[in-house]
């Protein structure tokens, strides 16, 4: 009976992943090409490192912001996964780990499919 609900559960999840990806799937975004130490250098560190450069050229600049995020543009690029879908499929993970962590104190699949729904759909 309890991997039957687990297995309920996992599912529960995956729609919810699926139907999010859906979503957002076609969301405009705009790369403020302006902001020289936002957007603009994410951007540029990540097309740099798409093209196996490393970071780019050096400047003041450059070890401004951190890595991960332009790698995980680059990563997403080398792919080929859309960056809201990649973003979401992420956080889904994240929102996983966290429902599993906490599994062993709440041992009411229901209660934790509603944790991961709060979690997953949060708007921040």
């Amino acid at each position: 009976m309890k991997k039957k609900e687990n297995l309920i559960l996992l599912i529960y999840i995956a729609l919810l992943t699926i139907a999010k990806i859906l979503v957002f799937h076609n969301t405009p975004l705009w790369i403020f090409i302006g902001a020289e130490n936002d957007d603009e250098l994410m951007y540029k560190m990540a097309q740099s490192l798409s093209n196996g450069e490393w970071l780019g050229p050096y400047s003041n600049n450059t070890l401004v912001k951190g890595l991960f995020f332009p790698l995980f543009l680059a990563f997403n690029h080398k792919i080929g996964i859309p960056f809201l879908d990649a973003q979401t499929l992420f956080y889904s993970f994240a929102c996983l780990l966290f429902v599993v962590a906490c599994k062993k104190m709440i041992n009411n699949n229901w209660l934790l499919g509603i944790m991961y729904t709060f979690l997953f759909f949060i708007p921040a």
